[in-house]
This record gives C-alpha cells, sequence and structure tokens, in this order.
C-alpha cells in the first residue's frame, strides 16, 4: 500500500507544475521518512525498494548517490543503509589444526607433465611452481578456517594443478584439475579452486544462467580470499572484472543489461553476465556489516550455505537469490535485519523474484 501511495504522489508532483522548491523537499522527506520506517519495521526489503524506486521518480540525482537502482557510470557509491547491520557472527564451524592438504603441482613440458613439488615438499627454486603451492594452502585454509571444508570436494581431494606458460588458467570439470598460466596470481587460484568446489556441491550446468553463476561464484570468493573487488589486477592482462563497480569494465551491474545466448563456446557471456550476481554481493556486504569486513563475515557465510543447501545443478538467477534468502533465514530469521538487507542487494540489481530473461 506505502509503495503505492507514494507512486500517487509521484505522478501528481509531475503534473503540478506550480511546486515550489520548498514542497519538493517536503516530499523528498516524507518518502525518506517511509524508507527508514519501513527499514526498521522488519517488512520484506521489497517494500524499501519501491519507496527508494519512487523517490527515484523525481530525484534521479539523490537515487544516483544513495546507489539506488542501476549505476550510470563511474564508482558505484553505496552508503551504509538505514537498515541496522548485522550484528551477530554467524557461528564458523571449529576444526582443530590445519586442513590434510594433498597439493601437487605440475609443469607443462609441451608433450605432457612431470611433478614439480608435492605435499610436504621442499621448494623447487621455480618461481611460478612455488607460488602457486603457496596460494593453493592459502586457499585452502580459507575454506577450512570459513566453512570447515577440506579441500575442494570437502573430503580432502588431491588438488592437482598444471602451471602452463601459455595457458589460461581454467577448472577442468572431467579431470577435476586446474590448469594456470605463468603469471597466476592468489585469487585467480581461488576462482578456479571454487569452480572445484561448485562441481563438488552444486554442480551447476555449463549454460546459460546457471554457467554465469558458476563465473559469479568463483569471483565471489576469490575477491573473499584476498579481499579485493578486483579480479586479475595483478595479471599481466589487468583487471579483468570489477565487483563493486562492473561497468567500469564493460560488464553489466543490473540484469537490464543481462545479455541472453545458450551458444557460448568461448564462456564469454558467462564471464559477461557473472557481475550482476557478483555486484549483489557486493551490495550485500556492504548493507550486512558496519565495516567491509563485518560484511563480508557474514554475506559469504549466506553465499556459501546458499550454495552447498539450496541450490540445484540448473539454477537461473532468481533462483539464487532465493537459495540467498533461504540461507538468510536459517542463520537469522526470515524477519531479520539481515533478511532485509539481503532482500534489498538483490532488488537493486533488478532481481525480486520476477524477473526472466528476455
Amino acid at each position: 500500500m506505502l509503495p503505492g501511495m507514494v507512486c500517487r504522489w509521484r505522478n501528481t508532483i509531475r503534473g503540478d507544475r506550480g511546486a515550489t522548491a520548498t514542497e519538493y523537499a517536503g516530499l523528498l522527506l516524507l518518502a525518506a521518512g517511509l524508507a527508514g520506517a519501513l527499514a526498521t519495521s522488519g517488512l520484506p526489503g521489497l517494500a524499501v525498494v519501491k519507496v527508494d524506486q519512487a523517490m527515484c521518480g523525481f530525484s534521479p540525482e539523490t537515487c544516483r548517490r544513495r546507489g539506488i537502482g542501476p549505476p550510470a557510470g563511474g564508482p558505484a557509491l553505496i552508503p551504509r543503509p538505514s537498515i541496522p547491520p548485522a550484528t551477530a557472527r554467524p557461528p564458523l564451524p571449529h576444526r582443530p589444526g590445519q586442513p590434510r592438504m594433498n597439493r601437487r603441482v605440475y609443469r607443462s613440458t609441451g608433450i605432457g607433465k612431470r611433478v614439480e613439488r608435492r605435499e610436504g615438499g621442499p621448494p623447487t627454486g621455480d618461481p611460478v611452481i612455488d607460488r602457486v603451492y603457496q596460494y593453493l594452502g592459502t586457499v585452502g585454509t580459507y575454506f577450512w578456517d570459513r566453512f570447515g571444508r577440506n579441500s575442494f570436494d570437502g573430503r580432502g581431494g588431491r588438488l592437482n594443478v598444471e602451471v602452463d606458460d601459455d595457458s589460461e588458467a581454467e577448472w577442468n570439470l572431467e579431470l577435476w584439475r586446474m590448469t594456470v598460466g605463468r603469471d597466476a596470481t592468489l585469487d585467480v587460484v581461488a576462482h578456479e579452486f571454487t569452480h572445484g568446489v561448485v562441481s563438488a556441491t552444486a554442480g551447476l550446468a555449463n549454460y546459460g544462467q546457471p554457467a554465469a553463476l558458476n563465473e559469479a561464484l568463483a569471483d565471489i570468493f576469490a575477491s573473499n580470499v584476498d579481499q579485493n573487488w578486483q579480479i586479475g589486477e595483478s595479471t599481466e592482462r589487468g583487471v579483468l572484472r570489477d565487483l563493486s563497480n562492473p561497468r567500469r569494465f564493460g560488464h553489466p551491474a543490473h540484469v537490464s543489461q543481462y545479455r541472453s545466448g545458450l551458444i557460448d563456446l568461448t564462456n564469454q557471456n558467462s564471464h559477461y553476465n557473472s557481475t550482476v550476481i557478483s555486484h549483489a554481493y557486493y551490495r550485500m556486504v556492504r548493507y550486512l556489516g558496519r565495516t567491509e569486513a563485518e560484511g563480508r563475515t557474514v554475506a559469504e557465510q549466506i553465499v556459501y550455505r546458499a550454495l552447498t543447501r539450496h541450490l540445484a545443478s540448473s539454477p537461473g538467477f532468481e533462483d539464487f537469490r532465493t537459495a540467498a534468502l533461504r540461507a538468510t533465514a536459517d542463520l537469522y530469521g526470515a524477519k531479520s535485519p539481515s533478511y532485509l538487507a539481503v532482500n534489498r542487494a538483490f532488488a537493486e540489481v533488478g532481481l525480486n523474484g520476477r524477473w526472466r530473461p528476455s
């Protein structure tokens, strides 16, 4: 009811050419007050977003400053919301000691490959081999410490990684093996490792929205590991994607820019479309904590739970939104400020339970 009332006010304002600046300011303050009241009332987050969107009808510049709707270009400025942030950290799994790793790093020889370093072996003197070995340990420890997950498969499975100077990074779905190039960085290794986690859990299909979701999840956990919103910033190619401001590198921050098409042999569409979901995650982090570190601590648990407990193998973006909301309800309750914040983050990238690609 309240969103409809705001819409009628907006239409009246547009038709009243004699309105004064004072009247406009008063209406803006009233609408802002309604949004704040809804935010603290425990009502569904979509109601808050509807009020925000109604305000955008007569003050688009205010909306851009508040980060509502798709950004108009440049860095996405998202202030801390009036929604009370989640203050209770979800319980982290306690696992004594370190994860039982089983790393094996190979060097491509052109006609095959040879093992350069095994688990527990000494440094080889090859900076790429030793760096990849170290990164695998960092990523494995992250998943163990945060989620109690031992290796990509959760059972301590061996991590086979081939270093090929002339190849791009990839996760081989058939061989369950990672390939990286000579400029492999921590976030690249974390990205490919996460593909392994996805393969062992939801097993997302390699086409359309599931493939884009797979890429988004890989970017999300990669950004958590290296605490940076950019992907590939230290590689020879430079930044590939920016989760905080996807449009900076030509990627979508809203479903209105989604690129359809099932035939995608080079995975260009899946990487392109992935930033709709990963940008929603960025907004979740902003809304779920008083600091970025606090927001990540809460958001990563929600996304991991959504992936491992609430996703099927061929989900769309809206299915992932539903899974994330279910995970939030599991951890905090369906009427919590956290649930409201997650709902709002998805609504602001155009996911409200009804979106379908055109």
